[in-house]
């Protein structure tokens, strides 16, 4: 029941164009990779992320079903129920969750001066 509100598109170039056309973005990685740039890229447009718990992409929730949706395991229901979630908001409510996305990148002090700083003080170390 959900065709007429989602497309699979393919690859895609303009990454910032497409999050800043969307309203919710879906990263349901089966891969453990550490630090997935989607979701980042998601909560730098402003736009709520639906994950899978994979790798990293948990450390990337501040507050569930707010900045993100925390899929409780990897399933088709999983990811069905994240989607929804966001669906059955109104659009006021959705655009909160917007905000507390982009919001949610200076709580986790993920910025290119936050990254600077850090690998800055492990050179300083040695």
């Amino acid at each position: 029941g959900l065709s007429d509100q989602i497309r699979f598109l393919g690859f895609i170039e303009d990454v910032d164009r497409l999050l800043h056309l969307s309203d919710i973005h879906c990263a349901p990685s089966v891969w453990e990779e550490p630090l997935a740039n989607t979701a980042l890229e998601a909560k730098r447009a402003g736009v709520p992320s639906v994950l899978f718990p994979s790798g990293g992409l948990p450390e990337l929730v501040v507050e569930h079903g707010k900045d993100a949706y925390l899929c409780p395991i990897k399933s088709a229901e999983a990811l069905e129920a994240g989607i929804q979630h966001y669906l059955d908001l109104d659009d006021d409510e959705l655009a909160m969750r917007g905000r507390a996305a982009s919001a949610s990148l200076s709580i986790l002090e993920i910025s290119r001066e936050a990254f600077t700083r850090a690998w800055a003080s492990v050179y300083a170390e040695l």
